[in-house]
């Protein structure tokens, strides 16, 4: 089935034509790539240490900067999962994540499990999928229900119905 605004691959494989927007933050910062245009994700470059450290911590959580401010297509969303390779220099991706619409800096936490070397800078930590995001409402018991926020979920008061076949003049009991 072809989406709207979609183009072939040279694979034949269909794709849409939606922008991951990207804003460079700092002039070391890598926009995401794919290896073949086929891969379902992009990889994603870790560029500085968010806190100047000079080495990692091993056995906590470090933090990584991208350099970038990423914005996903309004119709989806991007699960950040860690690169193959990642384990292999001793460190862990705490997540997945999902990036949703934002104007923070997408930064990476990286748990380094193993004493080693650090990692060496530029290195690509993770891997990024677009997916389509479903926005649905949330009710209880089978009904219906409005797409609300907590906040005006909370505000909202139900009023508690007596449950039927409590009361005396109910025939059954």
């Amino acid at each position: 089935m072809a989406f709207p605004n979609t183009k072939i691959l040279s694979n034949g494989l269909p794709y849409r034509q939606s922008v991951i927007a990207t804003t460079r933050l700092n002039p070391d910062a890598e926009s995401f790539y794919k290896e073949n245009e086929s891969d379902p994700g992009y990889n994603i470059t870790v560029t500085h240490r968010c806190d100047n450290r000079a080495e990692d911590m091993v056995g906590e959580v470090n933090m990584f900067s991208t350099g970038l401010i990423v914005r996903p297509p309004k119709h989806a969303h991007m699960e950040v999962f860690p690169h193959p390779n990642l384990y292999k220099a001793g460190y862990m991706l705490v997540g997945p994540l999902i990036v949703s619409e934002s104007e923070e800096e997408l930064t990476l936490p990286l748990y380094k499990y193993k004493d080693g070397n650090d990692l060496d800078l530029p290195y690509v930590a993770a891997i990024a999928v677009l997916r389509d995001t479903e926005y649905c409402a949330v009710g209880e018991g089978g009904k219906k229900a409005n797409m609300k926020t907590r906040a005006e979920r909370e505000e909202i008061e139900i009023p508690v119905k007596p449950k039927a076949g409590r009361g005396k003049k109910n025939h059954m009991y």
